[in-house]
């Protein structure tokens, strides 16, 4: 029996890791705010001269290349050491962060630091996962019956994969992507029905009207419009002249709005009760 105990805990002791990288990833992922703070801009290269620095305490020769940064509040002179050297005259996109003053080409930006978010949290999937089949396992040995629990894991683990992905992967994807995007202000201009849906009023089921906003915004010299990807109850005509932030993609082509990609409440929603479903399963079965 001591034995038992002492397996068990080892087994839960992928839980507990899992759960730890878990949070650790949306808490990071939380953090992770820079790229929205930064703009992307056309620089022309004024200069580039051969310069001598350090890499890792090692004297080595590189390029110092001088950006004309043009901003909204006029073109912005910095310069920037790098390995290889860049033509003078040639225009080229940079990552230009105004607070502090850091300046580098698009196609060199660092996206390490962004990788760490989805890692912790496919790690913590990883484990917890480990974990279930573990109990699941346990169970066969023991010739119980284990269908309700597979199920029960799976149901779970859908639910908490449905709020990873709402609270952390896609806004991490999006985060990554406005290096190529230009932001505009827009404003809700009509709202729509656009169906029926279901939802319970005390012991009864009724119908009620769907609506999705409609925003308008300026872009290109003309006036623009497009319609919202959610749908909801509570919208309703108090919401026109509601100011939102339209987003327009580049390098994608896709234009939507900031504001209906803000699924964080929901998404932890969906964690919270796959986690507590899986932490109900693991007490049955331990």
């Amino acid at each position: 029996m001591e034995l038992f105990l002492l397996e068990n805990g080892q087994y839960l002791l992928f839980g507990i890791l899992g759960l730890g990288f878990l949070i650790a990833g949306i808490i990071t992922g939380k953090m992770d705010k820079g790229v929205k703070k930064n703009k992307v801009y056309n620089a022309e290269i004024l200069a580039c001269d051969i310069v001598e620095y350090y890499l890792a305490g090692m004297p080595v020769q590189g390029f110092e290349i001088t950006f004309g940064i043009q901003t909204n509040e006029g073109t912005t002179t910095k310069r920037l050491t790098r390995r290889e050297p860049l033509d003078v005259g040639e225009t080229i996109e940079v990552y230009y962060d105004s607070a502090k003053g850091i300046v580098k080409p698009v196609d060199e930006v660092e996206t390490v630091e962004g990788v760490y978010p989805t890692a912790l949290c496919v790690l913590g999937v990883i484990f917890l996962l480990v974990m279930c089949a573990l109990a699941i396992f346990i169970n066969v040995n023991m010739g119980e019956e284990v269908f309700p629990f597979v199920f029960g894991f799976a149901a779970c683990g859908l639910f908490l994969y449905i709020g990873l992905y709402l609270a952390i992967l896609r806004p991490h994807k999006l985060n990554k992507e406005l290096i190529n995007c230009e932001l505009v202000e827009g404003e809700i201009i009509d709202v729509i029905k656009t169906g029926y849906g279901n939802f319970d009023s005390g012991s009864r089921s009724r119908n009620r009207n769907m609506y999705s906003c409609v925003y308008g915004y300026q872009y290109g010299g003309k006036q623009r419009t497009i319609k919202s990807s959610k749908s909801s109850n509570t919208y309703g005509p108090s919401m026109i002249g509601k100011k939102v932030t339209i987003v327009i993609n580049h390098k994608s082509g896709s234009i939507y709005c900031a504001e209906d990609e803000k699924n964080l409440g929901m998404g932890i929603g969906f964690m919270l009760f796959g986690l507590i479903g899986i932490a109900i399963l693991t007490y049955v079965v331990f």
